[in-house]
């Protein structure tokens, strides 16, 4: 059921085994232990990560308890709460907790046991993530290696190691070496699970990832949109995997639309080559606002509104028509959006926040609403000084559309006496602009 996307179904049926095993063999038997762990699995599929760790720590905690710190369902479930982590950005946990079923699983069962390679393998990935990234290649490529001889080249858990081990060098942008990798595992995924396999689906995701990196957007393109109908066709169009690679193609078509062609002269003075130029961005721009919407829209019911994917989706189709000069759609977008983003970005995340409510400030500007846009821009700058500096760009940049939105509220309201707080953003942007430059050096005396 929830590989359909109807996790609303899904999870209440999951909850009401949980209940009903509870009731029939108490809490610390297997069987509740083992409907608990799938309801952890099903939320983390949802995106609801935060609802799924405490569970997921309950789990293990029994496992604990009933079974001893080495049983291997013990390491099971530790190795799922590592994955966890992970997919909340907590790498360092993550890695913690990974290295831990690796030690232990190499001494029960042996370093060449498929248990302990694939521990290997995941060892590997969370570290190329923290930056241990010597250790992290040695690993993946020891778990590559032995799972060839023990398990074949096609076998699917050496195509998942073979994929990590492309994508990590494709971070260490060792390119050359990353895309006959990522070519060989789509090949072998096709030829042995099929074209609609979830595996094969990721194959197609990551050469993409590769050409993209390359800048062959254009040749990424047709792997990217795979991606997305394989995605949908299996997992269902709500599941969260199908927003995220529609907000990817998006994005990857965003960075081929040619700005200059839709900046040009009107219609009827360009060239029949500049006409058409424009017309293929504009197509562009047109298919990326669609699929945006559909995530945001379509996101909201079925993962949330506060997802990360949902808010970047907004964010990413606000600036667009920002760049559009659609201020109205912008603002709408951007306004209906900020409650979640509030909820979604706390601490260090607040940064996205500050690029929403700095962009429904630029919105409200072009569309007169001065004193609507003021509380948001100048929150925006505050929040870009804080975790960036006064003289980064963002923090610049904030002051720029400061000091816009004075100039023109003081122009269409002359005698609203805003002149001083035009004088003072100017003034501190001055100052943080004086910070970027180098020093002179004194002149020596004659």
């Amino acid at each position: 059921m929830d590989h359909r996307g109807q996790f609303d179904e899904a999870l209440s049926l999951h909850e009401e085994v949980v209940e009903w095993r509870r009731a029939q063999f108490g809490e610390e038997h297997e069987h509740t232990i083992t409907v608990l762990s799938d309801l952890a699995t099903l939320l983390e599929r949802q995106g609801k990560l935060t609802e799924a760790e405490p569970i997921c720590r309950a789990v293990l905690a029994a496992r604990r308890r009933m079974f001893g710190e080495d049983h291997l369902t013990t390491l099971v479930s530790l190795n799922n709460l590592a994955g966890l982590l992970q997919a909340q950005n907590r790498q360092e946990e993550a890695a913690a907790c990974f290295r831990e079923v690796v030690e232990k699983r190499r001494r029960i069962l042996g370093d060449v046991h498929p248990r302990t390679l694939n521990a290997i393998k995941n060892l590997g990935t969370v570290l190329g993530k923290v930056g241990k990234r010597k250790e992290a290649e040695a690993l993946m490529r020891e778990s590559l290696e032995n799972q060839r001889r023990l398990l074949g080249a096609d076998h699917p858990g050496t195509l998942v190691s073979l994929s990590n081990l492309a994508v990590f060098l494709v971070d260490e942008k060792r390119l050359d070496e990353a895309e006959p990798m990522c070519r060989d595992a789509l090949e072998r995924r096709r030829r042995v699970l099929g074209e609609n396999h979830k595996d094969t689906m990721a194959s197609y995701n990551i050469m993409g990832y590769v050409l993209m990196n390359q800048d062959r957007e254009a040749e990424a393109e047709p792997f990217v949109r795979q991606t997305l109908a394989i995605c949908r066709r299996v997992l269902g169009p709500d599941h969260p995997d199908s927003f995220l690679y529609a907000h990817n193609l998006a994005v990857l078509l965003l960075n081929q639309v040619d700005v200059a062609a839709l900046r040009g002269p009107a219609e009827h003075g360009r060239s029949d080559e500049q006409n058409a130029a424009a017309e293929a961005a504009q197509n562009r721009l047109t298919e990326v606002e669609q699929l945006l919407r559909g995530v945001i829209e379509d996101g909201r019911r079925a993962i949330g509104a506060e997802h990360a994917i949902v808010l970047s989706a907004a964010r990413r189709l606000g600036g667009t028509l920002l760049e559009q000069v659609r201020f109205a759609d912008a603002r709408d977008v951007l306004a209906a959006v900020e409650p979640a983003a509030r909820k979604a970005y706390q601490g260090a995340q607040q940064r996205s926040l500050a690029l929403v409510i700095r962009n429904l400030g630029r919105a409200q500007v072009g569309l007169g609403e001065f004193a609507a846009a003021e509380p948001n821009l100048i929150e925006a700058q505050e929040i870009f000084e804080r975790l960036d500096g006064a003289a980064h760009p963002n923090t610049r940049y904030c002051s720029e559309q400061l000091i816009e939105l004075y100039q023109r509220w003081h122009t269409a309201e002359p005698d609203r006496g805003l002149d001083a707080r035009l004088t003072q953003w100017q003034q501190r942007l001055d100052a943080a602009m004086a910070s970027t430059q180098p020093t002179s050096q004194p002149q020596s005396p004659p």
